[in-house]
């Protein structure tokens, strides 16, 4: 663990001048050049327990703060429902709860990037036009969950927002849809349910 130099901002701020306390119809002798000179001095002290304490943390005391270290590789792809497609034709698993918290939608460009220390990012670069509909949950499978959208069409959903909305079958969801065509749906709510706890329980593959 890191000994920093300070224990609180109330330390940092505990550096006072010395001076002599006059009462209330005594007057003092500092100048205002003087005082000046003491107020500076004073942030200057300030400053340097800063830095110290940052250094102390790993940053720079030159005026820049630490930073992120620059990524690896960085890969472009498309989204495909549950995956990037690299333009190499590389398949890259995407975390679904990031793929549910950011409504990703098949056809999405996104960006993987990897870090020198491991991990593994990814970033949504733009979106396809879509559409909003809503749907009945139909079933779920170990891959999947199936729902019919309004618009006739059926459409692939990822288990990660069924478990966060307990959405079971019989349900109507929210979906964004791409407007362009595609199997694979993005969650944006549930609007009725059928919901009981051991139903859901039952019914709701765990990942």
């Amino acid at each position: 663990m890191h000994n920093p130099t300070f224990k609180s901002l109330e330390e940092i701020f505990s550096i006072r001048r010395e001076a002599t306390v006059t009462s209330a119809d005594e007057t003092s002798l500092e100048t205002p050049h003087e005082a000046l000179i003491a107020l500076v001095e004073e942030a200057k002290a300030i400053i340097a327990k800063l830095e110290r304490a940052v250094a102390s943390f790993g940053g720079a005391i030159n005026g820049t703060m630490p930073t992120l270290p620059p990524a690896s590789a960085v890969i472009d792809g498309v989204f495909d429902g549950k995956q990037m497609i690299a333009d190499d034709g590389t398949l890259y698993p995407v975390p679904e709860n990031y793929a549910s918290k950011s409504k990703l939608v098949e056809g999405d460009l996104l960006q993987r990037a990897v870090i020198p220390d491991g991990h593994t990012y990814f970033k949504q670069v733009s979106r396809v036009a879509r559409a909003t509909i809503t749907a009945r949950l139909e079933r779920i499978d170990t891959e999947s969950g199936v729902a019919a959208g309004s618009n006739g069409k059926m459409y692939c959903l990822l288990h990660a927002p069924l478990r966060f909305f307990r959405v079971t079958p019989g349900d109507t969801i929210t979906l964004e849809v791409p407007v362009d065509g595609g199997s694979w749906a993005a969650v944006v709510g549930k609007t009725e349910t059928c919901y009981t706890e051991s139903r859901y329980a039952r019914l709701v593959p765990h990942a």
